[in-house]
């Protein structure tokens, strides 16, 4: 039986995550924050040198941080919208839900393009461009690949485009990357990922989103109150609160990364994670892979490269657009037998032990 798609629970989600990304750049933008920031790492410097006593400066700093206008509600919306994505995560799969949320990174791009007044370069619009074509592979298999003569179409014309404008323009000028910082809070977000599926992969969580949900729906059985008290039942458990605390951190993390970098180029950033969490699915929850899902995240793959190292790409053009030739001439390939094409799946399943005495 083919599984349902929450598309509802993952627009909300989505919506709510660029909501509050718009709110932690514009809180990150103000003076006080960015002092408060600065005495946060301070506060960890002294921390590392054997200074008891700054713990509590540490934990005041954090907790004044976290209580700015704009910081706050850009919690608020997170927290609002980890509710939705737990209730998606018990309905789907995680390798395909997690990369549905590319959707939202043309928002933060014309946010940080509009709002911000960020230089956005033709060839980062092409990398989410490429994300966006990949998150088609992902979300519709047999709609991609039906089409798929359009789509190696619209691959080859933005390997023309990379040429083109790798020999008319030259790269955005260098600004600060905060490399290390960045891998920590996606490393962060993706352990907060892992114990959440965990969780809802467990039966008693899973009655607890469906009660949830009961309690929300119009009828006899509606209830505000019921609805409230199992949604902070849900956020004691263990690994909710695993989940919430790697999140957490990873939230500072993030907020420090914003104070330095244009939001338009480090949001898109967080595709890093999406092989990651392919594996993840693949590997540890036994999801199935199929083929248009590894391209999709290739595709993914190769906006993230596009966006993060524009200079590379200026400078090996030919390697990185003859490889999207290479991937649009498979695919045109492909959707000449879709059926014949997604009828091969089972390959990209992970292998199965079989258990002693079965």
């Amino acid at each position: 039986m083919q599984q349902s798609k929450p598309v509802g629970l993952i627009v909300l989600f989505i919506f709510l995550g660029v909501v509050g990304q718009y709110l932690f750049k514009g809180g990150m933008s103000q003076e006080a924050p960015r002092a408060l920031m600065g005495l946060i790492g301070a506060d960890l410097v002294r921390l590392g040198q054997g200074h008891p006593a700054a713990a509590a400066g540490l934990v005041w700093n954090v907790l004044t941080l976290l209580t700015q206008p704009f910081i706050f509600l850009g919690l608020m919306a997170y927290v609002l919208s980890t509710a939705c994505w737990l209730a998606v995560l018990s309905k789907t799969d995680l390798s395909f839900a997690y990369p549905m949320l590319s959707i939202g990174y043309v928002a933060v791009l014309l946010i940080g393009w509009l709002a911000f007044d960020e230089e956005v370069s033709l060839l980062r619009w092409l990398g989410v461009a490429l994300i966006c074509i990949g998150i088609v592979a992902l979300y519709s298999e047999e709609f991609f690949l039906r089409r798929g003569a359009g789509f190696a179409g619209l691959l080859l014309g933005v390997a023309g485009i990379v040429g083109w404008t790798t020999h008319v323009g030259e790269p955005t000028p260098v600004f600060d990357k905060p490399v290390g910082l960045i891998a920590f809070s996606i490393t962060l977000g993706l352990l907060g990922q892992y114990l959440f599926k965990s969780g809802m992969n467990r039966p008693e969580y899973r009655e607890q989103i469906s009660t949830i949900g009961a309690a929300l729906r119009p009828g006899e059985h509606r209830s505000a109150r019921t609805a409230l008290l199992n949604v902070l039942g849900l956020f004691i458990r263990p690994f909710v609160v695993a989940g919430v605390v790697c999140y957490g951190i990873s939230t500072i993390s993030w907020l420090a990364i914003l104070g330095r970098t244009p939001l338009s180029f480090v949001y898109p950033l967080l595709s890093i994670g999406y092989v990651a969490i392919l594996l993840m699915g693949w590997l540890l929850f036994r999801e199935q892979v199929t083929a248009m899902r590894w391209f999709g995240v290739g595709l993914v793959c190769y906006g993230i490269v596009t966006i993060f190292s524009e200079e590379m790409v200026h400078a090996h053009w030919t390697l990185f657009a003859g490889g999207l030739v290479v991937l649009a001439l498979g695919l045109a390939t492909a959707s000449r037998h879709p059926a014949r094409f997604l009828s091969h799946t089972r390959s990209w399943e992970p292998s199965r032990k079989p258990r002693p005495g079965s």
